[in-house]
């Protein structure tokens, strides 16, 4: 990995996903990863495979949603993110749903 670290220190990848280590200095940072675009879960419906979509949201980190529809025709919903965002995420049902600073 050939990203730099403060004043030009090379870094380079550890274990853990989305860490890495300064090579001349004993501190470790952590890179903000990408949410994934497409989860699969099993629909509760019916439970067969039902693809989730990340949705378009602003430049927040603060929810990342997810929204699906099954063969069977039952919507799927999943949100990572703040406690707060994900609960309102949740229990919307009318796809009106949004989320402001």
């Amino acid at each position: 990995m050939h990203q730099q670290c403060g004043a030009g220190r090379a870094v380079r990848k550890l274990r853990g996903a989305g860490m890495l280590e300064c090579a001349l200095s004993p501190y470790t940072i952590e890179i903000m990863s990408k949410p994934a675009r497409v989860l699969t879960f099993k629909c509760d419906k019916c439970t067969k495979p039902v693809k989730v979509f990340l949705q378009k949201v602003s430049a927040c980190s603060h929810i990342q949603p997810y929204q699906g529809l099954c063969a069977c025709g039952e919507l799927k919903r999943y949100a990572t993110g703040d406690k707060n965002a994900v609960a309102s995420y949740l229990s919307s049902t009318d796809g009106s749903w949004s989320h402001h600073h």
